[in-house]
């Protein structure tokens, strides 16, 4: 494990997936919280919507539906590389 000081390895092959995933997701929440703001800013400024219709929109069945089928599908494809690393 010294060898792997300063190598980017965290001596296991199973935890440098690990931390890629952790890493690529990190990235990946910044980019949709950023343009979250920026959708929600736009939308405010210019009313097209209000504050009440987007929270409002909580109670939509169909959002929801489609949250749900999202949730389970990204459950799927986030622990498929450490469940199954030769998938990807």
């Amino acid at each position: 494990m010294a060898d792997d000081v300063g190598s980017g390895s965290l001596g296991d092959p199973m935890l440098d997936r690990l931390m890629a995933m952790v890493v690529g997701l990190a990235g990946e929440l910044f980019v949709l919280k950023a343009q979250h703001e920026r959708l929600t800013r736009l939308l405010l400024s210019e009313s097209i919507v209000t504050e009440e219709a987007l929270e409002a929109m909580a109670d939509d069945e169909a959002l929801r539906d489609w949250m749900e089928s999202e949730r389970l599908e990204f459950g799927r494809w986030l622990l498929d590389p450490i469940q199954d690393p030769e998938s990807r």
